[in-house]
């Protein structure tokens, strides 16, 4: 079906955009012999998913369009004039203002920039549509030449076609949407005509003076100020005219309106009316009501003024915007009902303003004008739905009120008749000329005597309120025009403007707070009117009016301002009120209805207030519970360390007794109560006994041995099963806490978490706090009594270590999955023994029940700190590896495992050759390794370097660094392409190798760079290394031993995939 356009303005229809055309998905093809390169997303096959939604607004799914270039076949010969080229996208904009198929002239101008020759055509999917393989029928006859005279964008051609599942675009959307923005552009080069920008001056200004009028009752609603209302509007127009000139001068827009706004009337409508009512309380008459209302608006407008000046100046913008958006949404609202309140009340001639007062409309003279005022409101309201001409409203409302005087004239009535009805309102008594005007204020002699200085003192508040809604507004005016100019606006410099305006007004003495009208602004820029013409023509109308010596209001009937003001609400109201409900959440929308009726019921200052207040709950409690889910528990973690596969399958006996928490955000009031009640359910089942009731195989010891079982591939049955079940009573408990993405904490948060950590030492688990110093929870935290005792694990490896020998180097917990014993001395020279030699203990001491573990069980005293998450898992694995020796499920910790030793241990689970050939195949293996000593810190590979050998960890330990791919770890590494080594922090993700190990082996076999870098991390370190000529010599030679090292590499490299999924599964810390 075709789409509707507007043929004047080439914009598409309002009812065309309430039918979702913005949004919808767009396939545009073209002829690949004139382009046979895609000149979006840099060229090269692409299938680009779009989002869409179905019809019945679900989840959105995608749509892809075929890869560019594919060549497709119709059984109709329309492939003749090539294979087609593709491009998918969605079409932008939304509401009756934006221009036709906002992006598609976009990409037609980009595809014809580089063939202009190009045979064109686009379609409009529906939701769900499968991709067509080929472009609609028509599109390029078979016999066609590429001209552009039989290009479908051509006006001779036509391709709109209607099919089952695909509306067509025609070629005249894209013809009219060039020329709207044809004459965008050409109005940028070239001055508009000052014939042209004065006439839509006068349609502006046609536009906006009803609009005052309508505004001036607002503000001056109160009866005590009806006998003044037509002199009141001249000072609406002189100050709206003030407020377009300053914009003439200081805007960077040549076609910006700005007026009187109606964004903060609700305020100097509240001001007016409670000085008012305080006048009125204290026996002053309607003179001194007048003239402190006239002096508190101009002061406060100046005071608007200088606040928004000061939000340019210092940048504050967005820090207005902080208000929340349901609290101004239940303030617009109210705005739109007052406006319809106020405007029936006006067409009525009655006083609404409360809702039993809506039962004066029930009177037949109240019923009798309603009618002509209802009519009117639809009449406007039709008319901005169905006519984009921009005379079209200028002219309903020239023959609404010609049509009122010419039923005056068919009754009979004289315009005195009209007023004594009260269809009309009646002019001030007396001629009374504009320079006379500001002596409504009533200062006389530059003395407040007339003057009731507390009614205006007490509008302090309502100043405040003000002052929050226009800044706030003028940002949101900005914004919006902002979305309809293709180039940056300076965001500040109009707030300048703004500003200036309402100083200056305000100092003249004609205040009312004004920005842009970015209706009338954007309407301007779209006519092509790029001209100050136009301004200053609206500020001309203004001014004459305001220098009659009469007053029009006179002439226009009551019903035509209250259909004015019930239009205004009407749209307010529903934009806020109801359209809403699908911008917001379900809360959110609750607020906005809440805070309305907060403000019809307790007025502005309260109404906002408390509005304010429900948001900030609302959020405490979304806040909270964002908090409470994203608490993470994990019962599997473990650290960057690859241990041995006796420790691997020794730990997983343990996995139950470890468990980590993962807070995030801001932990207070809130959630700590919560997160409180979480971690106690996780504390109790760490402490529940697995072997309570039955000494020999309680359920649940059998239960984490078979699952250890499962995992590890290692048996627990007769000695070792005893051994294991012991080891589990034995063994520590620990909870460890992870604060690495807490943002702060406050003091609740902080006595929890005290409390929480009492309670688990009582109960016999062991608290390791990690990353605790930042945002200040360490020291909260302390001062709450949490107790806390710091532990550096593993032990600092001085930076002295020297240079003279393997033996070289001070106290270390050399080797992965080091000790938790501290000592000192240097290493002694030798090879061999255990780790517990190494570091100058006694061979029992792997026997001993650790520190950690004896405190866990008989109650530590406090928790233990950690510099971060691994350093307290790691802490934690070794006091289970320890346990471990403790009951023999597996060795101790080695120093050094030889080739001999590594070979036996895989060779004993995956026998490939005859039993007690391993040493035979070490010794012949070693033949073709090269053995290299590093001393601490030394690197073993750098970064993005050769990967020309890979390495087997016999002595000490590694640790591998590994970093992040793509283009922005290629942009890194190119600021400084000689850094050296990087530091560990920088790393993406870190591994601790010790002997066993085997390293560098992925990017050796792949033949790639190293994606990571290695660094000696124990005092001494022995490698093995394999070149590529060693290996090249060893498969020529001895393939059998190159098939038990592929064992080797195999089962090593499974090892290391297990931990990296697991610690890659808890996620990467340090974020």
């Amino acid at each position: 079906m075709p789409l509707p356009l507007d043929q004047a303005s080439g914009l598409i229809k309002p009812a065309c955009c309430h039918q979702g055309l913005a949004g919808r998905p767009v396939l545009l093809w073209w002829d690949r012999r004139t382009l046979p390169t895609s000149p979006f997303d840099g060229g090269g096959p692409q299938a680009h998913p779009i989002p869409i939604r179905s019809p019945g607004g679900s989840s959105p799914g995608s749509f892809r369009s075929p890869p560019f270039g594919q060549d497709t076949a119709s059984d109709t010969g329309r492939n003749a004039a090539g294979s087609y080229g593709t491009h998918a996208f969605l079409l932008q904009g939304t509401g009756s203002w934006h221009p036709a198929v906002g992006s598609l002239q976009s990409k037609v101008q980009a595809l014809q920039e580089k063939a202009p020759e190009s045979a064109l055509t686009a379609s409009l999917l529906q939701d769900e549509e499968a991709c067509p393989a080929s472009p609609p029928e028509g599109a390029w006859a078979p016999s066609s030449p590429l001209h552009p005279a039989s290009s479908p964008l051509h006006p001779a051609s036509s391709l709109m076609r209607s099919t089952s599942r695909t509306t067509r675009l025609l070629s005249t959307i894209q013809e009219e949407q060039a020329a709207v923005e044809a004459k965008v552009a050409t109005a940028r080069r070239a001055p508009t005509p000052a014939s042209k920008a004065i006439v839509f001056g006068l349609v502006n200004a046609v536009a906006a003076v009803p609009s005052l009028i309508a505004y001036a009752a607002i503000v001056f609603k109160d009866p005590i100020y009806t006998p003044y209302l037509d002199l009141l509007c001249k000072f609406f127009f002189v100050s709206s005219a003030v407020h377009q000139l300053v914009f003439v001068c200081l805007s960077a827009l040549p076609f910006a309106i700005g007026q009187v706004q109606d964004v903060g009337l609700i305020f100097m409508s509240a001001m007016a009316t409670s000085i008012a009512g305080l006048a009125t309380a204290q026996g002053q008459g309607a003179d001194v009501a007048l003239g402190t209302s006239l002096l508190t608006m101009t002061i406060s407008t100046t005071v608007v003024g200088i606040a928004t000046l000061l939000v340019a100046r210092y940048k504050l913008a967005e820090l207005v915007q902080y208000l929340p958006l349901p609290v101004i949404g239940g303030y617009l609202g109210f705005v739109g009902y007052f406006c319809i309140a106020s405007g029936l009340a006006l067409a009525c001639s009655v006083s609404i303003d409360t809702i039993s007062s809506w039962a004066n409309l029930a009177s037949v003279d109240a019923l009798t004008k309603l009618v002509p005022a209802v009519l009117s409101t639809l009449a406007m309201i039709m008319t901005m739905e169905h006519f984009n001409h921009p005379l079209a409203l200028s002219g309903v409302l020239t023959a609404i009120v010609l049509a009122f005087h010419a039923g005056r004239l068919l009754l009979g009535w004289s315009l005195e008749d009209a007023m004594d009805k009260g269809w009309v309102l009646r002019p001030a008594e007396g001629k009374q000329e504009f320079w006379e005007l500001w002596s409504l204020f009533n200062i006389h002699d530059f003395k407040l005597d007339g003057i009731l200085v507390s009614a205006g003192l007490a509008q302090i508040g309502k100043l405040a309120g003000l002052i929050l809604v226009v800044c706030f507004g003028s940002c949101m005016d900005v914004a919006a025009i902002q979305q309809d100019l293709p180039e940056r606006i300076d965001f500040d410099h109009e707030l300048v403007t703004v500003g200036v305006s309402n100083v200056i007004t305000g100092l003249t003495g004609i205040g009312y707070c004004g920005s842009y009208i970015f209706s009338q602004t954007i309407f301007t820029m779209r006519a092509g009117v790029f001209s100050r013409w136009n301004g200053i023509m609206v500020a001309a109308v203004e001014l004459t009016i305001f220098l009659l010596p009469f007053s029009i209001v006179q002439y226009m009937p009551n019903f035509f301002f209250g259909a004015l003001l019930v239009w205004f609400g009407v749209e307010i109201s529903r934009d806020w009120l109801f359209l809403s409900f699908y911008k917001l959440t379900r809360i959110e929308y609750g607020v906005l209805w809440l805070t309305f009726a907060f403000v019809m019921q307790l007025g502005l200052e309260g109404g906002i207030f408390a509005g304010i207040v429900l948001a900030t709950l609302y959020f405490t409690y979304a806040y909270a519970q964002s908090q409470i889910s994203g608490l993470r528990i994990f019962h599997t973690m473990t650290s960057n360390v690859v241990r041995t596969m006796d420790q691997q399958a020794a730990l997983q006996v343990f996995a139950a007794h470890c468990v980590v928490a993962r807070f995030q955000g801001f932990v207070f009031f809130g959630s700590a109560h919560a997160l409180s009640r979480r971690m106690d359910v996780v504390a109790g089942a760490l402490v529940s006994d697995p072997g309570a009731g039955d000494a020999d195989a309680p359920p649940p010891a059998e239960l984490a041995l078979a699952e250890a079982a499962a995992r590890t591939g290692e048996a627990f049955s007769g000695t070792r099963h005893t051994q294991a079940v012991a080891a589990l009573r034995a063994a520590p408990r620990f909870l460890v806490l992870d604060f690495t993405r807490v943002r702060g904490m406050d003091a609740t948060g902080a006595r929890t978490f005290a409390v929480l950590c009492r309670d688990l030492l009582a109960l016999g688990v062991t608290p390791l706090l990690a990353a605790l110093d930042h945002h200040g929870v360490r020291p909260l935290l302390a001062a709450h009594g949490v107790p806390m005792g710091r532990r550096a694990w593993p032990p600092e490896v001085g930076a002295g270590a020297g240079a003279g020998g393997e033996g070289a180097g001070p106290e270390s917990a050399a080797g992965a999955g080091g000790g938790w014993a501290d000592a000192a001395g240097p290493l002694p020279s030798h090879d061999s023994g255990s780790l517990a030699e190494v570091m100058r203990l006694p061979h029992a001491a792997w026997t001993a029940l650790p520190p950690g573990a004896e405190a866990a069980r008989g109650g530590a005293d406090a928790a233990l700190v950690f510099d971060g998450l691994q350093a307290a898992l790691r802490y934690a694995e070794d006091q289970y590896v320890s346990t471990a020796v403790r009951y023999g499920l597996c060795r101790p910790p080695l120093a050094r495992l030889t080739l001999a030793d590594l070979v036996r241990a895989h060779l004993d689970k995956l026998p490939v050759v005859a039993p007690g050939a391993a040493d035979d195949v070490a010794a012949t293996l070693a033949q073709y390794l090269d053995s290299r000593v590093l001393q601490y810190g030394e690197v073993l590979w750098r970064l993005d370097a050769p990967a020309q050998q890979m390495f087997i960890v016999e002595k000490g330990s590694l640790r591998v660094d590994q970093h992040r791919f793509g283009a922005a770890a290629a942009a890194d590494r190119a600021e400084d392409p000689d850094a050296g080594v990087v530091p560990a922090e920088a790393a993406g993700r870190s591994f601790e190798l010790g002997p066993g190990c085997v390293a560098g082996s992925t990017d050796f076999f792949l033949a790639r760079p190293h994606g990571s870098q290695a660094v000696c991390s124990s005092p001494v370190a022995r490698v093995l290394a394999l070149t590529r000529q060693g290996l090249t010599r060893l498969a020529a030679e001895v393939p059998q031993v190159l098939a038990v090292l592929q064992v080797i590499i195999m089962r090593a490299n499974t090892l290391d995939l297990t931990v990296a999924a697991e610690v890659g599964h808890a996620g990467q810390v340090g974020d």
